[in-house]
């Protein structure tokens, strides 16, 4: 099956190979939904089949809708989430086929059936080297400010987190959340700028620019010492740079700013921080 797929070919890792295995899957629903089409508008057809054409229709719709949804969680890093997507494809193959005494899609259904289990595999042992999901979740139960779905999404977008150890996704935190500081700090030199920004904003973005422009010297510093062992100066300065984000929203509301251009940034870049602050506490333990 992976091999007729031509993207199967360059695929080095499991998680590629997961990924294909859904839309595999996908188009696999998208096929036995247009030929339960072409039953209904075939003048041949047996109006006693309806209900369990109309059933084999509803079922793999649905399979196709939550394929799609486990694609998207798989390729976000949120295996569990893939994973139960995966399983419940597994039952419709079955559930279609019992519809019938005599079933037009034995072949189909068959054929589906191998592709949700071979997705399901896939979830499985990416899953079992992955300490992304279980991180996020011990992460996310431990502190109000970080959601579940914001942690998997963002070690999700470094390739090395699904094989990093603890260690290494504590950098791989450290780095994300610089590169956030630096990306903020572009963001507000383009506000400060646009003619569009006033004289008050420009006020309250120069504020946020100071307070951004000492974040990636604290993060690098608290990495370092993280690294040695030095868990206070570690915690320390991830507090201080993680202050960046709620410091700069809270200027916008002092000087009365009625909409902060920057709150979506400074939002996220806060959670971010959170998470580099959450590992500094995990090592440590």
């Amino acid at each position: 099956a992976l091999g007729s797929d031509p993207r199967s070919v360059n695929a080095t890792t499991v998680t590629q190979l997961g990924a294909i295995s859904f839309q595999m899957g996908i188009s696999k629903t998208i096929s036995i939904l247009s030929k339960i089409d072409n039953i209904f508008k075939d003048p041949k057809f047996d109006p006693n089949a309806r209900d369990a054409l109309k059933a084999c229709y509803d079922v793999y719709l649905d399979a196709k809708h939550g394929l799609q949804e486990g694609l998207m969680s798989f390729k976000n890093g949120d295996y569990s989430a893939a994973n139960y997507r995966a399983n419940g494809a597994l039952i419709v193959p079955t559930t279609c086929e019992n519809g019938f005494e005599v079933s037009p899609f034995t072949k189909e259904n068959s054929d589906f059936f191998q592709l949700a289990a071979i997705s399901l595999g896939s979830t499985t042992i990416t899953k079992a080297t992955n300490l992304v999901p279980d991180t996020c979740m011990e992460i996310s139960n431990s502190d109000p400010y970080v959601k579940y779905d914001f942690c998997v999404k963002a070690f999700g977008s470094n390739p090395r987190s699904s094989k990093a150890n603890l260690d290494e996704l504590a950098e791989i935190s450290f780095n994300i959340t610089t590169y956030k500081a630096r990306s903020v700090s572009s963001t507000i030199d383009r506000l400060m700028k646009d003619p569009k920004s006033g004289r008050l904003v420009k006020q309250v973005l120069k504020t946020c620019s100071d307070l951004y422009s000492g974040a990636p010297e604290d993060l690098k510093v608290g990495l370092e010492a993280l690294k040695s062992g030095k868990f206070f100066i570690a915690n320390v300065r991830v507090t201080a740079a993680m202050g960046c984000g709620s410091e700069c929203e809270d200027a916008f509301k002092e000087m009365k700013v009625k909409v902060s251009p920057l709150t979506k940034e400074n939002s996220d870049y806060f959670e971010l921080g959170a998470i580099t602050l959450a590992f500094t506490n995990l090592l440590q333990r």
